[in-house]
């Protein structure tokens, strides 16, 4: 069964009001006074608790809490005021101490009033609101806080599990029984979300070791919105050789005549058996190396043309148990490693030093053990779990990368697993030969370290985006801070990396033409503007970014990538005007760049109008949920101030205008005083404009 989880919106309660658990507003009097006011009975049980734990002081102060029973992960606000109504910073400035320990990180202070985001159990405790009254006497006021965990319903949600094979497709349902017109997103769980088509069921097509994760259906109709979990573990990622002709088949290494460096990671069940092997010639002769097992002891050979260096280990690995061989050789040299012991080191004899490889490299066994270099000494293959095996330039996908396989079955890696709190267990090429996919709420290599969530209004009206460790909150326009706790007013934006103003798709495709003004602080490569035919970074598209210190304009049309760039180069602190436009009739593209000769093309044939359907999106975009096209061949965002966009005639209001926003700021703010890159020549005064990054000399 898929556990719901259910967000309603819920009006706040006035100031002098106590908000009960069930959404009622009682007058504030009423809290603790021996009468249930709240019909669900919350303003005397709990909450009376902590009420009569407080250290009365007739202090004329008291602190109000924004509700009763606080449970993990709930946000909680503790307010310092007088018992005559005023605000308690009326009177003088306030402080806030946590008594025999340290404020944790989540615990905001806004002088009246600190505000818990994300409750957890350490921010139990008691807390202490210190001032002046209007004789100028010190007076305190003690709360003290217990955190309830959370009910075990909520706490240990029902997710289901989805199981896929290795390179097959798979349906995960969206299934909701809301009433109709219903909405539905995807998004996997986790700090760089995957653009998932918004539909009710989601087709994952050939799934690797990357699909596996909690993804999240949102369901929504006007009334409630559902976060529907469902997590993904894919099979078959860790190969098994289950008899002694199986084998995985690579491209021959290269680059090792001189230097060979490996590292393989192998379960073995039995003692004795071929692990690498990658020879020179058909039918066994020339130079090789290989490593394996025998009686249980690591062995690492190679030949490069007179005779075979053999190194061994002093002592026999485990079996049934994970071990890493690293491989090493310097021309005749060779040094072996077994989990971090070593060197085990031998040297070939002879005068030869370099090897040629040129057969297939084999993982696990060979087909014929007739046809390797009889000095391998080997004559059955490898039983066991082979993880991992990277070279010097490669990290191989086992699965994936390979040309040739025989007689593999699937390693059972998650039987002794070490994930914890409800973590899953997913198979993959490391070390111990499996990942945890965590629960929300849990980080780590084991899911043992607890992190932050996304809970309602931890990022005031902006959104909360879940990560691995930490939560990251994308701030509406107009706001700003680490929770979007501050209100800014923005007059020409910033972009500091992280930001992104979007705007409707345009709608006039055969005439296009989009100018904007730019104001670099960094001349770093940045994506300055963007709209594509869809979020998944394929098909068509339209860029205009500052690459190598120029402006790029490119485009993508019938599968044809086109780029025009600019001559001038870009300085930090001046305004630069962009003008990009695509004319199908004229067929002719053209970018201009401040006023210096526009930059042109003519298609040949019959141009194709661009089909943008996502937003266009300035200053950047959101890589949340746009993975932006390879041809854009630049990732980051821009990093300066814009101002003045006009797209296809029509002068939009960048403020105003915008459809989607993140994390912008104001120009004059975020930078400062424009005349400080000392811009007038010849002696001329700087002047700045009010309220503008603009200067005048």
């Amino acid at each position: 069964m898929v556990v719901v989880y259910v967000n309603k919106t819920s009006a706040s309660c006035l100031n002098d009001e106590f908000r009960c658990n069930d959404g009622q507003c009682i007058n504030f009097i009423n809290y603790c006074d021996g009468v249930s006011d709240c019909s669900d009975g919350s303003d005397e049980e709990d909450s009376c608790l902590e009420k009569k734990n407080r250290i009365g002081r007739n202090s004329g102060l008291y602190i109000k809490p924004s509700q009763g029973t606080v449970y993990i992960g709930d946000v909680l606000e503790l307010e310092c005021i007088w018992t005559d109504g005023a605000s308690a910073s009326e009177y003088s400035e306030i402080t806030w101490a946590k008594l025999n320990d340290d404020m944790e990180n989540n615990v905001e202070n806004l002088g009246s009033v600190i505000k818990f985001n994300d409750v957890r159990p350490e921010n139990t405790g008691t807390y202490r609101c210190t001032k002046r009254d209007k004789n100028n006497n010190i007076v305190t006021e003690d709360y003290e806080l217990t955190v309830t965990p959370t009910p075990s319903d909520a706490a240990s949600p029902s997710v289901s599990t989805k199981y896929a094979p290795y390179g097959k497709s798979v349906v995960i349902e969206c299934n909701s029984d809301l009433s109709l017109p219903v909405e539905y997103s995807w998004a996997k769980f986790g700090p760089q979300m995957e653009p998932i088509y918004d539909r009710r069921n989601l087709t994952l097509y050939n799934v690797t070791e990357k699909s596996a994760g909690l993804y999240f259906c949102t369901a929504s109709n006007e009334m409630v919105r559902m976060d529907i979990p469902t997590v993904l573990v894919v099979t078959g990622i860790v190969p098994s050789f289950r008899r002694t002709d199986s084998y995985l088949a690579f491209p021959t290494l290269l680059n090792t005549y001189l230097e060979l460096n490996i590292e393989v990671h192998f379960k073995p069940e039995m003692n004795d058996g071929l692990i690498l092997y990658n020879g020179q010639k058909p039918g066994g002769s020339g130079d090789f190396f290989s490593f394996g097992l025998r009686d249980g002891i690591p062995e690492f050979r190679f030949d490069v043309g007179s005779g075979a260096a053999i190194i061994k280990a002093t002592e026999p690995v485990t079996l049934n148990e994970w071990h890493v061989a690293r491989l090493e050789r310097v021309k005749k040299h060779g040094n072996m490693y077994i989990d971090e012991r070593g060197p085990y080191c031998g040297v070939s004899p002879g005068t030869f030093q370099g090897m040629d490889l040129s057969q297939l490299l084999y993982i696990g066994g060979v087909p014929d053990f007739g046809s390797i270099h009889k000095d391998v000494g080997f004559q059955t293959g490898f039983i066991g779990c082979v993880s991992g095996f990277k070279s010097e330039t490669r990290t191989y996908n086992l699965m994936k990368d390979s040309v040739d396989k025989q007689g593999l079955g699937t390693c059972d890696v998650c039987s002794n697993n070490q994930c914890l709190n409800q973590g899953i267990c997913q198979e993959a090429q490391t070390r111990q030969g499996y990942t945890c996919i965590c629960q929300p709420g849990y980080s780590g290599e084991y899911c043992d370290k607890i992190s932050e969530v996304c809970t309602p209004g931890i990022c005031g009206l902006g959104e909360c985006l879940a990560g691995h460790e930490e939560i990251e909150c994308k701030c509406k326009i107009g706001t700003l801070g680490k929770r979007c706790e501050r209100s800014v007013e923005i007059v020409e934006p910033y972009f500091g990396g992280k930001s992104y103003l979007a705007y409707p798709a345009p709608t006039s495709q055969q005439k296009l033409t989009i100018s904007l003004k730019i104001n670099p602080a960094s001349l770093t490569d940045g994506v300055i503007l963007y709209a594509a035919q869809n979020h998944q970074g394929i098909g068509q598209f339209m860029s205009v970014t500052l690459k190598n210190r120029q402006v790029e304009f490119r485009y993508t049309v019938a599968g044809m990538t086109s780029m025009l760039r600019s001559r001038q180069n870009l300085e930090i602190g001046e305004w630069t005007t962009i003008t990009v436009s695509r004319n199908t009739e004229t067929q002719e593209c053209k970018l201009s760049v401040n006023k210096e000769t526009p930059i042109r093309s003519i298609e040949n044939g019959n141009m194709h109008a661009l089909e943008l359907k996502t937003h266009l999106f300035v200053g950047g975009y959101d890589s949340y949920k746009v993975k932006i096209a390879k041809s854009v061949e630049v990732e980051n965002n821009f990093k300066g101030c814009i101002k003045m966009l006009k797209v296809s005639g029509m002068d939009l209001d960048i403020i105003s205008s915008t459809v989607d926003s993140a994390n912008t700021e104001d120009c004059v703010v975020a930078r400062g005083d424009a005349c400080s890159y000392n811009h007038c020549k010849n002696y001329e005064n700087c002047h700045t404009v009010s309220k503008h990054y603009e200067y005048v000399c």
